[in-house]
């Protein structure tokens, strides 16, 4: 019914941390998105690199190079660095400006 919904969303609105402490957990959460998807980034270059030198082609219609599909990793990686730069940015700008306003 309406009134379980309704009680419902509030337990999913309801935080634990506010202000300050949820922007601080926040800007850890995204400092360890950057350094996992660095080391990913690092790792999928490796393994490009490997198979690069391996030399090896994918028997399908196409003759392939397998580095190839190895492409996506750190293509991907990148693009999550960037996406969790951008936001640990704005959590700290955020941050920032919370505590210039509260002195």
């Amino acid at each position: 019914t309406r009134k379980e919904s309704s009680a419902a969303s509030d337990v999913y609105k309801r935080q634990l941390l506010e202000g300050q402490a949820a922007l601080w957990l926040k800007l850890f959460v995204y400092s360890l998105m950057v350094l996992g998807s660095l080391i990913f980034l690092q790792a999928g270059n490796e393994a490009v690199a490997l198979f690069r030198r391996l030399g090896q082609l994918m028997e399908l219609e196409i003759e392939l190079p397998i580095w190839w599909m190895y492409l996506a990793f750190p293509t991907g990686f990148f693009i999550l660095l960037l996406f969790s730069f951008e936001l640990w940015l704005e959590t700290l700008r955020e941050l920032i400006t919370r505590e210039g306003t509260a002195s």
